[in-house]
C-alpha cells in the first residue's frame, strides 16, 4: 500500500514493486493517496492531517518515527522545469506519521522532483531522515525539505536542462522547510522541530551544467553538520555563461555550520570543487563561510590550512577553513552580524553602528574610513578584552606603523579593552614596532577615548 500522496504533475500510479512498511501497524494506514491542505480541521482517519499528533517523545502515539523503505522502481514527474524555487508547480506528498524515516532504495526519479510534508501536525512536526540510496535522477530535485536529516548516497545524477530556466538547471536546489518566517515561532514547537540539521552528500557521481546547491544551511541558528565526501562532479560550463557557475557544490548558509569534506574530486571542465555563501542577517551576501564555521575531514580532525574554493560566479580564489566568532556588528536597527576578524566587522559598519570584540584576539593594524560614520558616529566596544596588533600595520605610505589609522572627517569612540602590540621577539617578519595606536589624520576626526 502506497503512502505517496499524488499532487498536481505527477503520473499515477507510480512503480514501485516492493515497499518494506513492517515496522509500521496496519491498523495506522489510511488511504493510498492522501490530499492534505493546510488549514483544515483535524481527520482522525490519516496519518498526515492538519493537528495531527506531531510529538517526537512523550505523547507519541505508537506511530511517530516509524521506518519507511521503498525499493525498485520509478517515479516520473510531468514537470520538465520551473522558473522559481518559490513556484516549482509540483510535489511529491509523503503523508506519513510525525518523523518518520523514509528511504528512497535503487529508485529512478525523472524529470523535476520536489517532496513534501504536512507538517502543521500538533505539535508542528518534521520527517526524521529523507534518504536516497544508490537511486539514479534523471532529472533535478528542488524545493524547501521538511525532514530532520537529508541523505543522498551512492546515487547518480545525470545531466538534465530545466527546461523553463536553463540557469536553474541544479541538480539539487535545497532548503528547510520551516512552518513560519520567525525563529521563535518555530523554537515553540519542540526540540525535535528543526529541518535539515544533518545533510549527507557521499559516494555520488554528478554530471550537470551547475552545482549541487544546499541553502538556508542552519536557518535560524540551528546546529548543522554538511557532510560531502567520496563525491565526483562533472559539471560543464554552459555556452554563454558570463560568470563562473560550474562547480561542483554550492554552500549557502544563514548562520555557522560544520562542515565535513574529503575524497571529492572534479573533472578538468569543472572549475573548482566548491562555492560558498554567507546570507547574513543584515541582508548582505558574504564570500564564504559564515565565522565560527567548522571544516573539518571524516575523521573529525580540522582540516588546518582550509579547502580551496572559489567566490561564487567568479575565479577568484577562496579558503573555507575552521575560524571563531571574534567581532560583532550591531546595526542601528539591532540586527546583529559576527565576524571572524575585528578588521572585517569595521570594514562593514554603517553609520551609527557599534562594533564590539567578542574576545581577545590578534591581527592586522586597521585603516577606518571615517567619513563613513560623519553623523552618529561608530563605536568600537572592546568589551574587556585586548586587540593584540602584529603582522601588517597601517599608515602612510612606506611608513605604516600605527595600529589604527583613522582618516578624515566622522566621529569614532573606542571604549573598555586595550589596544597592545605583539611581544618582542614574538612578532612576524614583516613587522615594525607600534608608532602610535590611534592616529587620527585630521583635526576634523572626532576620537573619543571614555
Amino acid at each position: 500500500m502506497s503512502i505517496l500522496g499524488l499532487r498536481t504533475g505527477w503520473e499515477a500510479p507510480c512503480t514501485l514493486p516492493w515497499v518494506t512498511m513492517s515496522t509500521i501497524p496496519t491498523a495506522c494506514w489510511a488511504t493510498a493517496c492522501e490530499m492534505t491542505h493546510r488549514g483544515r480541521l483535524p481527520d482522525r482517519s490519516k496519518l498526515n492531517s492538519y493537528a495531527e499528533n506531531g510529538y517526537l517523545g512523550e505523547g507519541n502515539d505508537g506511530a511517530n518515527g516509524k521506518n519507511i523503505v521503498f525499493v525498485n522502481g520509478s517515479i516520473t514527474s510531468n514537470v520538465y522545469g520551473y522558473t522559481s524555487i518559490d513556484n516549482i508547480g509540483t510535489s511529491l506528498l509523503l503523508a506519513v506519521p510525525a518523523y518518520t524515516n523514509v528511504t528512497f532504495e535503487g529508485i529512478t526519479f525523472n524529470n523535476v522532483m520536489s517532496f513534501d510534508y504536512q507538517l502543521y501536525t500538533s505539535p508542528w512536526s518534521q520527517l526524521g531522515e529523507l534518504k536516497f540510496e544508490n537511486c539514479v535522477f534523471e532529472g533535478i530535485i528542488v524545493g524547501a525539505i521538511a525532514a530532520q536529516e537529508l541523505t543522498f548516497d551512492g546515487c547518480r545524477f545525470e545531466d538534465y536542462e530545466n527546461s523553463k530556466s536553463e540557469n536553474n538547471s541544479n541538480p539539487t536546489w535545497i532548503r528547510p522547510a520551516y512552518g513560519n518566517w520567525t525563529k521563535d515561532d518555530n523554537e515553540g514547537q519542540g526540540t525535535g522541530f528543526r529541518s535539515l540539521t544533518k545533510i549527507t552528500f557521499t559516494n555520488n557521481t554528478v554530471t550537470s551544467t551547475r552545482p549541487v546547491k544546499f541553502e538556508r544551511i542552519a536557518q535560524w541558528e540551528m546546529a548543522t553538520t554538511v557532510t560531502a565526501t567520496g563525491n565526483t562532479f562533472t559539471i560543464n560550463k554552459v555556452q554563454g555563461d558570463t560568470s563562473t557557475k560550474n562547480v561542483g557544490m554550492y554552500f549557502g548558509a544563514n548562520a555557522k555550520f560544520d562542515l565535513v569534506v574529503g575524497n571529492n574530486k572534479a573533472s578538468s571542465k569543472t572549475a573548482g570543487l566548491y562555492t560558498a555563501v554567507y546570507n547574513a542577517p543584515n541582508g548582505t551576501n558574504y564570500p564564504g563561510l559564515p565565522a565560527g564555521s567548522t571544516v573539518k575531514d571524516a575523521n573529525g580532525n580540522n582540516i588546518e590550512k582550509g579547502v580551496p574554493a572559489l567566490e561564487w560566479k567568479s575565479t577568484k580564489p577562496l579558503t573555507l577553513k575552521t575560524t571563531e566568532e571574534v567581532a560583532q556588528l550591531t546595526t542601528t536597527k539591532g540586527v546583529v552580524v559576527k565576524f571572524a576578524t575585528l578588521e572585517k566587522a569595521i570594514a562593514e559598519a554603517k553609520d551609527g553602528d557599534t562594533v564590539t570584540l567578542l574576545k581577545d584576539c590578534s591581527g592586522n593594524g586597521i585603516k577606518i574610513e571615517t567619513r563613513n560614520f560623519a553623523n552618529a558616529g561608530l563605536t568600537v566596544d572592546f568589551g574587556g578584552c585586548t586587540y593584540t596588533v602584529g603582522g601588517v600595520l597601517v599608515g602612510s605610505s612606506g611608513t605604516g606603523s600605527n595600529a589604527f589609522q583613522l582618516l578624515e572627517g566622522g566621529k569614532i569612540t573606542f571604549r573598555n579593552g586595550t589596544i597592545a602590540g605583539v611581544t618582542e621577539g614574538t612578532k612576524p617578519a614583516e613587522d615594525t614596532p607600534i608608532g602610535m595606536a590611534l592616529r587620527p589624520l585630521s583635526s576634523r576626526t572626532t576620537v573619543t577615548l571614555p
